[in-house]
């Protein structure tokens, strides 16, 4: 029959502070002072929010994924049914949408890739 002894697992470090984030990362270990179980998890990334759009709308094209400080979108539908499709262009910079020069007729729908300064927008839907 196993005893305790056989199935108790590994020890748990007991010291008296935190662990720096270089010893701690993936570690578990009591801190005997403030009473708590610790562990130093490192995160990949966080999601963050950024500038709203200055028009607001959905099924825009985009080229390509763009990043944390360059992307691009345009055209799209609002829900106004007195604008309807647009041809509206703005691009990002890391904390805010400007528009910039818009497409040559109004769409939504269509596929778009490219960088924030080289784009293409493709097909689409005019109405």
């Amino acid at each position: 029959m196993t005893d305790y002894k056989e199935i108790k697992g590994k020890t748990v470090l007991n010291i008296a502070s935190d662990l720096d984030n270089a010893e701690g990362q993936g570690e578990i270990w009591f801190n005997t002072t403030s009473g708590d179980f610790k562990t130093i998890v490192k995160v990949a990334g966080a999601w963050a929010t950024g500038g709203s759009l200055n028009t607001g709308r959905f099924d825009q094209l985009h080229a390509g994924a763009g990043t944390a400080t360059a992307a691009l979108t345009f055209g799209g539908a609002t829900n106004s049914p007195a604008t309807g499709v647009t041809a509206v262009a703005e691009k990002y910079d890391g904390s805010s949408w400007t528009e910039t020069g818009d497409l040559n007729a109004a769409r939504s729908i269509g596929a778009g890739f490219g960088t924030q300064t080289a784009a293409f927008g493709v097909a689409g839907s005019t109405n």
